[in-house]
């Protein structure tokens, strides 16, 4: 088994005339994408809610979402991913 990267564009749903490629990994059984801060920074997306997520060693962590326009080889498709943790939480 391996990591498969894809190789995609985002954009702010609201402003799609900027459009930012991304490499991310494919998780064919996640429900939410994982997008840089910066990123979605940069696009100008903001949260519209948080998210409890519960990990694997029990413990809980809060992120926000945001949605965002993906396009794979130039296909539209939505997301909502949630935001990268910033560096001091790492």
């Amino acid at each position: 088994m391996g990591i498969t990267e894809v190789a995609v564009e985002v954009s702010n749903p609201r402003d799609q005339t900027h459009w930012q490629k991304l490499d991310l990994i494919a998780d064919t059984g996640a429900i939410f994408s994982v997008i840089p801060r910066s990123t979605l920074e940069q696009l100008g997306i903001t949260p519209y809610a948080e998210e409890t997520f519960h990990l694997a060693d029990g413990s809980e962590i809060r992120r926000p979402l945001e949605n965002v326009f993906i396009r794979i080889d130039g296909k539209p498709n939505s997301a909502h991913p949630i935001r990268q943790p910033s560096p001091r939480f790492c």
